[in-house]
């Protein structure tokens, strides 16, 4: 073998290695090329546990840190993978906002951070990051998940608590000129950003502690991964695998059959004036919210977020449904009802656990 071939092998043979070894920044994939950039993310590096494992020291508030370079790639990659305009960048924690999200995760009772410290890989701030919050699962060496990170966005993260949650809620419903709502979880003297802060992050922490546990199998899996009946007790409260085994099914579509137009954060399918048959037909479910009910990753989110926010922390959970500037209805926190009953007993014997 000549030199130049020698070289060209040895050069290829690195190629190789760092495309193994490092796949997100070794594949240069177009938007359009959904495999390319699929493969990318599930192989990057901040996916495994090896990465993490620097950052998993100390308490929940030392893991709050700038988003490093590795994570900002991966979170360009995911958006470009699921259809979203923005890019994340990364950024430093202004003193006012480091201030109100320490205060947030301190004030969460003791048994959230004892479940939560040993699967945290960190808590990152960036800009730019396409929705208010986000917990992607990171896999040990058996390919097992087994820990997670959360991304904020300090940049849509300025509202108070009920401010900001009255514009989740109402992101589902296109604008109308009678019917509204307002959402409700703190009292006046705690309506703060701290708070809204805080709502957002039981949210994400019930994606990671839902890590390594049975109440759901992981997104990336699918609805094949839901095995038997009463392999996942907490799932099968409230849904069940279409028979081609690709879709999870509510197990209230006929009582429910809006739930499919609910989507959060996008573009709105649901009329305004559909607010009090949407929140009536809810209540006749076990879906704790109506986030919810669009899959079964946020029913347990949800669940856990209003179980430790209401029956933990005693604080409200309303919704309003107003017809110019009378309250139609009033949706309420479901704990302590008998239609969730199944719920409560299953979260609370696990929170009682630990």
């Amino acid at each position: 073998m000549n030199r130049s071939n020698l070289i060209l092998c040895q050069s290829l043979a690195v190629f190789l290695i760092l495309l193994v070894s490092f796949p997100a920044f070794a594949l240069s994939c177009a938007d359009s090329d959904q495999i390319c950039l699929r493969r990318a993310v599930e192989g990057h590096a901040v996916r495994r546990i090896a990465f993490w494992k620097p950052f998993m020291k100390g308490t929940s508030k030392d893991r709050i840190r700038r988003a490093p370079a590795d994570l900002i790639d991966y979170l360009v990659l995911d958006n470009r993978l699921n259809g979203f305009a923005e890019t994340p960048v990364p950024v430093d924690l202004s003193p006012g906002f480091a201030a109100d999200l320490e205060a947030a995760l301190e004030a969460l009772p003791p048994v959230v951070h004892t479940l939560m410290e040993p699967k945290l890989a960190g808590i990152f701030i960036v800009r730019n990051l396409g929705g208010t919050g986000y917990m992607e699962a990171v896999l040990d060496e058996r390919e097992t998940p087994a820990a997670g990170f959360i991304v904020l966005d300090e940049a849509v993260l300025g509202k108070t608590a009920n401010a900001w949650f009255t514009w989740r809620e109402g992101t589902p419903f296109r604008s109308d000129q009678q019917f509204r709502l307002e959402g409700v979880i703190e009292n006046p003297a705690d309506d703060n950003r701290k708070n809204a802060i805080q709502f957002i992050l039981l949210h994400e922490i019930g994606h990671l502690l839902s890590v390594g546990e049975w109440f759901h199998p992981f997104w990336f899996e699918g609805p094949a991964a839901a095995g038997n009946e009463g392999d996942y007790p907490f799932l099968d409260l409230s849904w069940t695998v279409s028979p081609d085994g690709k879709t999870f099914l509510s197990r209230y579509e006929h009582i429910f059959p809006c739930r499919k137009d609910i989507v959060f954060y996008g573009r709105p399918k649901l009329d305004g004036a559909a607010l009090p048959d949407v929140y009536g037909k809810l209540a006749a479910t076990n879906f704790v919210t109506l986030y919810g009910a669009t899959n079964p990753y946020d029913d347990f989110a949800e669940a856990f977020a209003t179980y430790v926010h209401t029956v933990m922390m005693k604080k409200p959970y309303e919704i309003r449904v107003l017809k110019g500037r009378e309250v139609q209805s009033v949706f309420r926190s479901c704990w302590g009802e008998e239609r969730c009953e199944a719920k409560q007993r299953i979260l609370a014997g696990w929170l009682r656990r630990n």
